[in-house]
């Protein structure tokens, strides 16, 4: 969510592991892109282990 209120869907996610068992492969991305207007985005990751599920929120800033 931005801080205007606009909420956006998933375009893209982790799936699996790296070769080397260190990192996710894949990425995180958001659709649409934020309007111009916007000045922060507001992002949860939830992280799955088996039936065990973490959530962590991070906040850009979208000012250039």
């Amino acid at each position: 969510m931005d801080d205007l209120g606009n909420e956006y869907l998933d375009g893209g996610g982790a799936q699996g592991l790296s070769p080397d068992g260190l990192r996710t492969l894949g990425s995180a991305s958001v659709r649409p892109a934020p309007p111009p207007g916007a000045v922060t985005l507001s992002l949860i990751f939830g992280f799955l282990n088996g039936k065990d599920e973490t959530r962590h929120e991070l906040s850009l800033s979208l000012a250039t």
